[in-house]
């Protein structure tokens, strides 16, 4: 299993795809539009069925929550 350090990613939010229907594609294509490109601010890790969204700082996690959970 993939770990990162919480040091760099400190934040998580896990989205599971069977429960709320939404895509990987859209909600990257989101997150690269409002928050720059994948690894700057934010980093994926790909579960069987969830995926967890890293980010670097407290206010990108709060808004990726509030769009998507």
């Amino acid at each position: 299993m993939r770990q990162l350090k919480k040091e760099i990613w400190p934040y998580k939010v896990s989205i599971n795809e069977s429960d709320n229907g939404y895509k990987i594609i859209e909600i990257e294509t989101w997150l690269e539009e409002t928050m720059d490109e994948f690894g700057n601010k934010w980093t994926p890790v790909y579960r069987s069925s969830t995926t967890d969204y890293y980010f670097r700082e407290e206010k990108d996690a709060a808004w990726f929550t509030l769009r998507w959970t």
